[in-house]
């Protein structure tokens, strides 16, 4: 699994498709089966989450490459929606 680049960049992107979602954090740690709490350590970046960040984006509708900033991602927005 490759590693976070900018944690700071993690947490805005995943706050922002909650946002457009109309989610909670505690509503998407639900539907992953796993706590809030645990959730949050995935988006701060203090656990690697490495079996949650597929799911993650699958939830969200972005690419896991754009929600997680690994490897080199274009910062246009549009070109990361999935299922759309």
């Amino acid at each position: 699994m490759p590693a976070i680049k900018n944690k700071n960049r993690v947490l805005w992107n995943i706050k922002r498709a909650l946002i457009e979602r109309r989610m909670s954090a505690k509503d998407l740690a639900q539907k992953l089966g796993t706590s809030e709490m645990y959730l949050c350590h995935i988006i701060m970046g203090r656990e690697s989450g490495a079996t949650y960040r597929h799911k993650i984006a699958q939830i969200l509708g972005y690419s896991e490459e754009w929600l997680f900033q690994v490897g080199d991602v274009s910062p246009n927005i549009s070109q990361h929606k999935i299922g759309e």
